[in-house]
Order: structure tokens, then sequence, then C-alpha cells
């Protein structure tokens, strides 16, 4: 493993993922005619897409793994579901407090952002035969 994943390169993992949530919104609204309803199946889609993907012997998400990129803990270890899902229910917070939880990771020398912190959780460059 190489050094943690810096900003703007988990930020670009994040828009490619965004490229699944836009395809899985276009989707349900076809298919729902509701906004609320769609709405709740597209979190529904977003929170089993990263908790999916986090759990893989991969450990990333198709975004970070195109930047190669891999969520473990502090110890570089595979990280328990438990801690999975606490990462990603930790992020919607994030966005509550402005942003300030993600932009914690262009600032702090092991960046790390509120949901890592709070889920003993970090992003590591990784190298390319590691996938």
């Amino acid at each position: 493993l190489g050094c943690f994943g810096f900003f703007w390169i988990r930020l670009m993992a994040y828009n490619i993922d965004f490229l699944f949530y836009l395809l899985a919104a276009v989707i349900f609204r076809w298919l729902i005619e509701s906004a609320t309803i769609m709405y709740v199946c597209l979190g529904v889609f977003a929170f089993c897409f990263e908790i999916t993907f986090l759990t893989t012997k991969q450990a990333a998400t198709p975004g970070r793994k195109i930047m190669h990129l891999i969520v473990l803990d502090a110890n570089t270890q595979k990280l328990p579901i438990t801690r999975v899902v606490i990462r990603t229910l930790l992020k919607p917070v994030s966005l509550l407090l402005f942003f300030v939880g993600f932009a914690m990771i262009a600032f702090r020398a092991d960046k790390k952002g509120l949901h890592d912190l709070l889920s003993g959780s970090a992003t590591y460059m990784a190298e390319p035969a590691h996938f």
C-alpha cells in the first residue's frame, strides 16, 4: 500500500461513483412516479452500493478502484461490515455540517475525513496489482 488517498483523488473517485448514482436516478425516475419514494430508493441504492463494494476483497467502489484507492482500517486490514455501515451512515453527517467533514481530508496529514475518524477507517493509495 502507498500513502493516504489525497482529497482530489478521492473526490474524483466519488465523481466516478456518482455516475452510477445518476444512472440509478434515471432508472428510478422512469419507474417511480413519486419523487419522495424515488429519493428514498436512491438513498438506499447509494447505501447498498457503498457497503457492497467496501466489503469485497478489493475494499473499493468502482471509482476508488479506477483511482487506485482502497478503504481499510488503521492497521491496513479489511474493515468489518459493522464499521463499513458506520462509515457509510456518517457521510451524510459531513454533508449536514456544510462539507466540513469532507474538507478535513484536504487539511489533515493522515487525509481522514470525519467519517474515517469516527469509523476507524482510512483510504490508502493501492498498488494496481493489489486489485
